[in-house]
């Protein structure tokens, strides 16, 4: 009896070892996809590798949150410039693509989630262009994380925000167009009532 105890301690501690290295392993992995990534940024002819670079720091494989001043980089940039509203959606699209890792596709959409409230109006837009284009950026229903055990629930809270950010995106679209129709047409009532004035 105190050797089988024994045995399933042993296996037990065994399994336990083994998951702190593959996590361990999957860490330094992260970090080094992340490195290559900035590497990659630098030296590309890219339009906007700082973008990049910051869309990598913000969508990092460690399991602490972005740091606040990536974001603020990120929306100072795509507010200067609707060169860089195009890129930060094709730079993020490219890493919800790429990413196997759930932390990765979950800060980046909640990269998209902030940019969405704090950024420039047309970034919601031209990722409904993007999606009219065939690049779903944020249709995760396909997603899968490989990179840890015992994942499923982050997959789908994962592939469930991005269906949340989508229905989001196409609303506030929708609702910006009904309100820039109904002051062009309060506007064409004005215009009709200053002619009839006139004449």
């Amino acid at each position: 009896m105190c050797l089988h105890y024994h045995h399933r301690s042993l296996i037990s501690t065994s399994r336990a070892i083994s998951s702190k290295r593959k996590w361990h392993y999957v860490k330094q992995l992260g970090t080094v996809k992340d490195q290559t990534s900035i590497s990659i940024a630098k030296v590309a002819a890219n339009a906007s590798p700082e973008l990049e670079i910051l869309v990598v720091k913000a969508t990092s494989h460690d399991e602490d949150p972005a740091d606040e001043k990536y974001y603020r980089e990120i929306i100072s940039l795509i507010s200067s410039s609707r060169g860089y509203v195009n890129a930060c959606v094709a730079t993020i699209s490219k890493r919800i693509r790429k990413t196997r890792d759930w932390i990765v596709a979950l800060k980046a959409l909640m990269l998209i989630h902030r940019v969405l409230i704090d950024g420039h109006p047309s970034f919601e837009e031209e990722i409904l262009y993007a999606t009219r284009r065939g690049i779903r950026v944020l249709n995760m229903s396909g997603f899968r994380d490989e990179a840890h055990s015992n994942s499923w629930d982050h997959t789908g809270f994962v592939r469930f925000y991005a269906m949340y950010l989508d229905e989001k995106v196409e609303f506030a679209v929708f609702e910006r167009r009904v309100r820039e129709d109904e002051r062009k047409f309060d506007e064409g009532d004005d215009e009709s009532g200053r002619r009839e004035n006139m004449g």
